[in-house]
């Protein structure tokens, strides 16, 4: 068994170093319906890599209710990402939301004008691990609400709660916020 345990582990570890991300993670409480695979795919991580970082085998059946510990994938310095350009954006804020100067991204993306992006326009940015917070739902509160509190979609948080119908929230209800 801690034979298998650490197989995983080195598994999960040399897919993390191999792939260009440091590992981070989150805690998640499991609810009815959930699996490894089902979890791991709702973090974007791996089964095994999950197994790994909670002492369990792929095969291992979870309790409703049992608290696991979630690897996220973070990229590494240096690496970058996509961005799409929306309505209002301007490269200044475009590097101040991703930390970097705008004449970074002036090089990244091979600007001739840099006043001048166009909505819809596909930049490279300096890639940055997820912030995640957490929000407890208030009375009265809609998922819509929430995500244009915390600039994010209402797609993100049912993806990251776990919610399939997204106007059955509850006052009390804690939410996992990645932006």
């Amino acid at each position: 068994m801690r034979r298998l345990i650490l197989v995983f582990t080195l598994i999960a570890m040399l897919a993390l170093f191999t792939s260009g991300v440091s590992a981070q993670t989150t805690a998640y409480t499991v609810q009815p319906g959930d699996s490894l695979t089902a979890i791991a795919n709702r973090f974007n991580t791996t089964v095994s890599a999950l197994a790994a970082a909670n002492n369990l085998t792929v095969t291992t059946r979870l309790l409703v209710g049992q608290r696991l510990v979630i690897p996220i994938a973070a990229p590494l310095p240096g690496t970058t990402q996509n961005y799409t350009v929306q309505r209002g954006d301007t490269l200044a804020s475009i590097a101040q939301r991703f930390n970097t100067t705008l004449q970074n991204l002036v090089n990244l993306n091979g600007i001739q004008n840099p006043n001048r992006v166009l909505v819809g326009q596909v930049l490279r940015v300096p890639a940055a691990p997820p912030l995640v917070s957490h929000y407890t739902v208030q009375y009265g509160d809609t998922l819509f609400r929430i995500a244009l509190h915390f600039g994010v979609s209402v797609q993100s948080l049912q993806v990251n709660n776990g919610i399939i119908n997204p106007n059955r929230i509850y006052a009390g209800q804690v939410l996992r916020i990645v932006r």
